[in-house]
């Protein structure tokens, strides 16, 4: 009877230790020269997931369609943009891969609302999209900084995590 109660809990020590050293704690930050873009941290384990700071928002489009050679038809519409910071993460074996999406939108609003009435001119909002996949090694206290986008980079530090169930 003790020696079952003795395996079931060496049993649970052991893995326990196992998914406390499968866990890391990614920091990053964002910069442009010597500016700070963003900055987060996010905890990384096998199971894949994702750190977003941001909205995502419906933004008004203007098209213009011809009804005949004097009409034209304005037709308003919405479309979705998430505007903001996402880090999709998974740790895998010995490494950790990050997919890093930054998106800026720039509504026209103010543009279509300011068109005279018998004017038209097709405007949807402005999307600047920066994306790039990373590969980190799976070793405490790493830092790593690596080009981002137009003139920016990005550090990352990564902390293995002991027990913190």
């Amino acid at each position: 009877m003790y020696k079952r109660i003795l395996l079931l809990g060496l049993l649970f020590c052991t893995s326990h230790n196992l998914y406390a050293a499968e866990r890391y704690l990614l920091r990053f930050e964002i910069t442009q020269g010597v500016q700070k873009v963003d900055s987060g941290k996010t905890y990384i384990t096998k199971k894949k997931d994702t750190w977003s700071r941001g909205l995502r928002s419906s933004y008004l489009v203007l098209s213009c369609h011809h009804k005949d050679d004097r009409m034209m038809e304005k037709r308003f519409s919405t479309v979705d943009h998430f505007d903001g910071l996402r880090i999709s993460h998974q740790l895998d074996g010995d490494q950790v891969i990050l997919e890093v999406v930054r998106n800026k939108v720039k509504p026209r609003l103010t543009e279509i609302r300011a068109l005279p009435r018998n004017s038209c001119k097709d405007l949807a909002p402005i999307v600047t999209s920066h994306k790039a996949n990373y590969r980190l090694a799976a070793n405490d206290g790493i830092t790593e900084i690596h080009p981002f986008g137009e003139g920016m980079s990005i550090k990352f530090s990564l902390q293995g995590i002991g027990d913190s169930r």
